[in-house]
């Protein structure tokens, strides 16, 4: 079994910000990176980007809600329902693993 502790988390949580139209994304502490684009993200989102210089990206996304939607949206010019679409996709076909899915921020 591969150890936890090899995998970087990223995932995003939202708290107060988030009814102000912004996210919050955050990492594992042992993620050197200072900054992320847009891009980034949207690399990130859609499996495009794996890894950080100091290891792997493991995504975790929330299942539903207005948050999802909207970072979704922004992030992936998508709608949920093609953001889930095209996982379904890219886990069919062999080319990504689909994120780990959570239903709250928490």
């Amino acid at each position: 079994m591969k150890r936890i502790s090899a995998l970087t988390l990223f995932f995003f949580a939202f708290a107060a910000a988030a009814w102000a139209q912004e996210a919050a994304f955050i990492a594992h502490p042992s993620v050197t990176e200072a900054e992320l684009g847009s891009d980034d993200v949207k690399a990130i989102l859609l499996g495009n980007k794996t890894k950080w210089s100091s290891g792997n990206i493991k995504l975790v996304v929330l299942a539903e809600g207005a948050v999802h939607d909207k970072v979704i949206q922004v992030y992936t010019q998508r709608s949920s329902d093609q953001f889930d679409k095209y996982w379904k996709k890219q886990v069919f076909t062999g080319k990504g693993i689909a994120p780990t899915v959570v239903k709250t921020e928490a």
